[in-house]
């Protein structure tokens, strides 16, 4: 395992490879998100035609966690 820290771990539950997805971060500073209802690349489609709230959620969350990395780097 390469030394990483700040990594955002984004799942869907509806992705056939969600089974294989990190579902618990493996470090303080990382993240996991499961995502209801969506596949493991939804919410990197633009905002205008992400109509899932679910997926509209996690867009949000991925893009807030990344700004504050960026704060904080």
């Amino acid at each position: 395992h390469p030394a990483t820290t700040r990594v955002f771990f984004a799942n869907g539950n509806v992705d056939p490879w969600s089974g294989l997805g990190v579902a618990v971060a493996p470090d303080a500073s990382d993240v996991a998100l499961l995502v209801d209802g969506s596949s493991h690349h939804f919410w990197t489609h633009p905002q205008a035609d992400i109509t899932q709230a679910t997926v509209k959620a996690a867009k949000k969350a991925i893009q807030d966690q990344v700004l504050l990395w960026l704060r904080e780097a």
